[in-house]
């Protein structure tokens, strides 16, 4: 569930002296990269590596970041449980010499893999779009990205086979791998309704549910793209519900449209409110049950994302 954090906590010297602390956190570090006195600050600074985890000291802060997944397993195919989420973090916290659970949290990234039929690309296509969100699509990904969220699918083996080999020999024969990732960065606290934002709230298994109701809530509000077919010309008032919906169709795409909507906004040529109810409509008209049917490809989806037991166990606790 939980895979990377991103985090930072202020370097406490009322109990212990500074270069103590510095020294124990340094010691831990598997890898250094710079170390040295900065010249414009005139304080220590420090960049290491923990095993997969990147470590930054400057002056009294300390960041690091990185995946509890890679950290604790060695991968992050797997989905870690709540068990493993605590083991990392123990884990963590021995090796840096420092109590991570102080910390604070600046980002997530909540993620699982799920098993697909065909090939994860195909089923990028069946992703449309998401209101108030601009899609990033590189080749084999689709990103989501609102301004303090985003939802990211992608080829999982594909990563592998490119950047670590020696895993992707290991999940070869797995069949084919879709990730879906969330991750909640800007205002953290205000997404999931925590003012006091630590890395000891990854222990309570509340938040961790929290977390995975985001998840879910997340890809249901991303809009999925239906099989259109002709229906039935039974009256006139069909056949001009079935020409709007036709109409729209032929702007390409949903997300096409939304964009158009947004261009007239900013120009202030509609109100924000004018603008909202265009694309509820459109978004309705555009999923009509009377011209539309779920594609089999969503279908799949649906039921692995609403069937994870590796999300499901932190939902019933």
């Amino acid at each position: 569930m939980i895979d990377s954090i991103y985090s930072k906590a202020n370097i406490d010297t009322q109990k212990k002296p500074y270069n103590y602390i510095y020294n124990a956190i340094r010691d831990g570090l598997t890898e250094i990269i710079d170390e040295g006195i900065s010249s414009h600050l005139n304080q220590p600074f420090l960049t290491g590596k923990l095993e997969n985890f990147h470590v930054f000291i400057k002056g009294n802060v300390l960041k690091f970041n990185g995946s509890l997944c890679k950290y604790l397993l060695g991968e992050n195919v797997s989905t870690l449980s709540k068990d493993q989420i605590d083991a990392a973090l123990k884990k963590l916290t021995q090796q840096m010499g420092f109590p991570v659970r102080q910390a604070t949290l600046s980002r997530i990234d909540i993620s699982t893999n799920l098993t697909v039929k065909y090939l994860p690309e195909i089923y990028l296509e069946c992703l449309e779009s998401m209101q108030n969100a601009s899609i990033l699509p590189w080749k084999g990904t689709k990103t989501f990205k609102r301004s303090r969220e985003s939802l990211t699918f992608y080829d999982k083996k594909a990563e592998l086979k490119k950047k670590d080999p020696a895993v992707y020999r290991r999940f070869e024969d797995t069949g084919n791998l879709l990730r879906y990732e969330l991750t909640l960065s800007s205002k953290l606290h205000n997404l999931v309704g925590q003012d006091d934002l630590r890395v000891l709230w990854l222990h309570s298994s509340l938040f961790l549910q929290k977390l995975a109701v985001l998840w879910y809530n997340y890809y249901e509000a991303v809009i999925k793209k239906p099989i259109s077919y002709i229906p039935d010309m039974a009256s006139a008032k069909m056949h001009k519900a079935y020409t709007e919906f036709d109409g729209l169709q032929n702007k390409g795409s949903l997300q096409q449209v939304f964009k158009e909507i947004d261009i007239y906004k900013k120009a202030n040529k509609w109100t924000a409110n004018s603008a909202s109810r265009l694309k509820r409509g459109y978004k309705t008209l555009y999923l009509d049950d009377r011209f539309t049917q779920p594609s089999p490809l969503v279908e799949e989806l649906d039921s692995l994302i609403y069937g994870s037991n590796d999300m499901a166990q932190f939902i019933f606790v």
